[in-house]
């Protein structure tokens, strides 16, 4: 009763923009090398609003003896009364290795957009050190990390590209539900100010509850907050989004 009541709430909840964490499926299927989960969300409506959205996005992890490749992409497109409400886009690679003991060096790259953000394009280059303060397992970690990133930026309707070097301060933690079996909850947060201009300040926090319903099926329900406080002429500082759907792991 207690599963199906988490799943009942998992599925009921509005579908709109959600923020990607890059650790959801890291230190998960320790049993194969390489593997990939995809998760699907839809809603639709038809009668006196016709509405219809649907988001894709898919962790590929493949594992070395001491090092991990992370992909982690998503497609986001939605309709409302046959007028595109949503359309956007993110890819992320990432590769990590692990140093000694808990320490660990990574690299990553980053792409993304969102035309009702006014946003062509953002690419992101970076670099740091991680440390798992946490033994990572199925439902569980610990991680901070510290590094630099150049980030590169175009909006619509806007002649110049941004280009800035920025910090990358994160944590992320993640642990089991005890009440509820094959459960588990997680938060990851994002700091990140520009280096030449601290009051240029981004941040990112999304928190996301799991219930595996076997060993290939789950679902999930997802909220992010979002800050910037610099954002572009007519965005807001702040937006929170909530997702909900269904994850299938293919090994």
């Amino acid at each position: 009763m207690k599963r199906f009541i988490v799943v009942a709430v998992f599925l009921v909840a509005l579908p709109a923009y959600a923020i990607v964490d890059v650790h959801d499926e890291y230190f998960s299927n320790f049993d194969v090398s390489t593997f990939s989960v995809f998760n699907f969300n839809f809603k639709g409506s038809s009668g006196n609003k016709d509405q219809s959205a649907f988001k894709l996005q898919n962790h590929t992890i493949h594992r070395q003896k001491d090092s991990t490749w992370l992909f982690v992409g998503s497609i986001d497109v939605a309709e409302t009364n046959q007028i595109k409400s949503e359309d956007s886009t993110f890819a992320h690679l990432r590769y990590t290795h692990k140093l000694s003991g808990p320490h660990g060096a990574e690299i990553f790259s980053q792409y993304s957009q969102d035309v009702f953000k006014r946003l062509e394009r953002r690419e992101v280059l970076g670099a740091g050190y991680r440390y798992e303060w946490i033994e990572g397992k199925q439902d569980q970690r610990g991680v901070l990390g510290t590094g630099i990133i150049r980030e590169h930026e175009r909006y619509v309707d806007i002649e110049q590209a941004q280009r800035l070097w920025r910090g990358n301060l994160y944590v992320t933690v993640a642990m089991p539900l005890t009440i509820v079996p094959n459960a588990s909850v997680s938060l990851s947060a994002y700091v990140q100010p520009a280096l030449n201009h601290p009051a240029d300040m981004r941040s990112i926090m999304l928190l996301i509850l799991k219930a595996r319903l076997s060993e290939h099926l789950a679902v999930q329900f997802s909220a992010d907050y979002k800050y910037d406080s610099q954002p572009e002429f007519g965005l807001e500082s702040t937006n929170v989004g909530f997702s909900s759907g269904i994850s299938y792991t293919i090994k």
